[in-house]
């Protein structure tokens, strides 16, 4: 008997317990295989690549089929390794998942003859990139192919009936051919590739580095071009799309055109072809443009202009106009703002504000002003949001100093994009109020993401300290958390002339451990000018929270690079 039981449970992955709710659904629920040895598995390299044996898998989810239209709406190929088709086009009209090993998922399954579960097993490394298919944060980066694992027999779903449902997986040790078959892309209102993803529907251009809503002129300027939907969330382009952008006036956004003072380039150092037109690539959030000054405008600020190109593939994206962009020299009197752009609701944030020219001098200040747009947005003069808060329009003296702290809470809705204004007071002659975009997000209160802000590059062939740059924690909404754990970062520098500091001189090693913050500040210095290509971070964290490493991705021919966003173990 002994015997017997052994083989049996080598040979069935799973039992589903199917029970009658309502109507004509079934909720099925499955426990899914605990195939691999995960401490031996290397968590600390992203990694894509395909299992080398089943014991490799250690992701899965479920697919669902039957004979009725409406379950067997979304059509997709079984593929080798080429994505060439081996087989018959599955169709299928449910997918849930992804679930770890071990896990249990629970769904509704319409009641019927002839219903078939096809078992779908990835290598996620980290196995925190097992994500479900519904997370608008799931990344293809970290998890391979969905290979088909194994497959059910026809199963009838009688109401009120509970039903065994055996699946064989393949035993251990078999090893992933390129021909074994796989998922490819499905199409169809249950692909798993569209089940979570956010796809944009307009463009905004929009100034993330400071001064953020200030262009300035004898200077090269750079702007985002961000794909949205409807809530204001980013999230990457489906195709390649062909743009153009023009400068718009601010009353009436008429196109202004072409001006020597301003003109737009892709270049980052503002040289070469100008242009107006954009080839955008596919798969992409975020594209920056560049703009060049060579003397002072004739106009105080001008909006942007952005519709479809007039080359193939043509933007599917409507037209739109930005907010206005104001034109300042270089040293006006701004402030620059440290914190998150997106919050929770009634969650207190501690910002910290720091007087600065807008060719990024520090400078003393005495005062400052916010004002908000609207009334459910609120500024205190001190942290935690203790104090009375700061009346729109009404100026806070502080001590004269370079840096002040203040908080701020919001109580919109979710989904509300709003903004402060902090216009300094300070000995400069001239000042320009510094907007700060802020969008209210919901979600839950647990930490889930470590997201960077890094600027896209470092000018090649440059040294000098860089910075602040911020660390952010974030729930799975892309809303900042402030932690109730310990937080302790680490990175990696991947060449010997670049070093993470605490402070703007470059002369205090990072300390990595924070608590109770949402945040953590660093610089970044580079001390010789021969650091000129693709230098690597590696970030990781330990505390309340695990998060393995996120290795940096290559932009342009820079000195720096970027994070990869990379999901809480």
């Amino acid at each position: 008997m002994k015997f017997t039981l052994i083989l049996v449970c080598s040979w069935i992955v799973f039992f589903g317990c199917q029970k009658k709710e309502t109507g004509e659904t079934t909720t099925v629920t499955f426990t899914m295989p605990d195939l691999s040895g995960h401490g031996t598995q290397n968590y600390y390299q992203r990694a894509a690549s395909a299992p080398a044996t089943i014991d490799e898998v250690n992701c899965f989810a479920v697919m669902v089929s039957g004979p009725e239209p409406f379950m067997s709406r979304t059509s997709c190929p079984v593929v080798d390794s080429t994505s060439a088709n081996i087989s018959a086009q599955k169709r299928i009209g449910l997918v849930r998942g992804l679930v770890p090993s071990g896990g249990t998922i629970s769904f509704p399954v319409p009641a019927g003859p002839q219903r078939q579960f096809t078992l779908l097993g990835v290598k996620a490394n980290p196995l925190s990139a097992c994500l479900d298919f519904m997370n608008p944060n799931i990344s293809q980066d970290y998890t391979s192919q969905l290979f088909i694992v194994g497959e059910s027999s026809s199963i009838d779903l009688q109401p009120g009936a509970t039903v065994n449902v055996p699946i064989k997986l393949p035993t251990s040790g078999t090893a992933f051919s390129t021909g074994s078959p796989r998922i490819g892309e499905c199409s169809g209102p249950d692909s798993p590739s569209n089940l979570g993803r956010i796809l944009p529907t307009k463009t905004q251009v929009v100034k993330d580095q400071f001064p953020y809503n200030v262009l300035k002129y004898s200077t090269c300027n750079a702007v985002t071009l961000n794909f949205v939907d409807d809530f204001g969330r980013n999230g990457p382009t489906v195709a390649g799309q062909n743009i153009i952008v023009e400068r718009a006036e601010v009353s009436t956004a008429g196109v202004l055109g072409t001006f020597a003072s301003f003109s737009m380039f892709t270049d980052p150092n503002c040289a070469n072809s100008l242009t107006t037109e954009f080839n955008v690539p596919a798969n992409t959030r975020n594209f920056p443009i560049f703009f060049s000054s060579s003397a002072s405008p004739s106009v105080s600020g001008f909006r942007f202009k952005v519709r479809p190109g007039t080359t193939a593939p043509a933007s599917m994206y409507p037209e739109s106009i930005s907010e206005t962009f104001l034109i300042a020299p270089v040293g006006t009197a701004s402030i620059e703002v440290l914190g998150t752009r997106r919050v929770i609701p009634d969650m207190c944030y501690n910002m910290v504000g720091n007087f600065k020219t807008t060719d990024m001098n520090p400078l003393t200040g005495s005062a400052y002003t916010p004002s908000y747009a609207n009334l459910e947005s609120t500024i205190f003069p001190e942290k935690f949001c203790t104090n009375t808060a700061i009346a729109s329009g009404t100026a806070f003296s502080i001590t004269p100093s370079t840096q002040f702290d203040f908080s701020m809470r919001f109580t919109q809705d979710t989904f509300t994009s709003t903004f402060i204004s902090l216009t300094p007071t300070t000995a400069s002659a001239s000042a320009i109020a510094s907007q700060y975009t802020v969008q209210v997000v919901g979600g839950s209160h647990n930490p889930t993401f470590l997201r960077p802000e890094l600027p896209p590059f470092i000018p090649a062939a440059t040294s000098g300290c860089f910075g602040p740059y911020q660390i952010l924690v974030e729930n799975e909404k892309g809303g900042a958390i402030v932690t109730d754990g310990i937080i302790a970062l680490t990175f990696t520098v991947g060449h010997p002339d670049v070093g993470i500091y605490n402070n703007n001189l470059c002369n205090q090693n990072y300390a990595s451990l924070f608590s109770s913050d949402y945040r953590r500040s660093f610089y970044v210095g580079v001390s010789s000018t021969a650091v000129v290509t693709n230098t690597t971070l590696t970030l990781r964290s330990q505390g309340q929270i695990d998060h393995p490493a996120a290795l940096g991705s290559t932009v342009n021919a820079v000195s720096l690079t970027t994070f990869v966003n990379l999901p809480f173990k």
